[in-house]
């Protein structure tokens, strides 16, 4: 996992509880996939961890790919 790879799991980790307290959670998670696959573009595996989070519909199971993930 490269370096950056960590500030922008705790940036997209951080989005979505902010989402989340702006609107129920399901949507607030179906929205924030539009963000995970452009913000991990380009990283090593992010391919992968973004099919995962393509299937995710709570925080806490978007906070367990993304650590998953590191």
């Amino acid at each position: 996992v490269q370096r950056d790879a960590a500030e922008r799991v705790e940036v997209l980790l951080r989005l979505g509880v902010r989402m989340c307290d702006q609107k129920p959670e399901r949507l607030a998670m179906c929205e924030l996939r539009k963000f995970c696959t452009w913000y991990l573009e380009g990283l090593t595996g992010a391919k992968e961890v973004c099919s995962r989070i393509h299937c995710v519909e709570q925080l806490d199971e978007l906070r367990r790919v993304l650590e998953g993930y590191l």
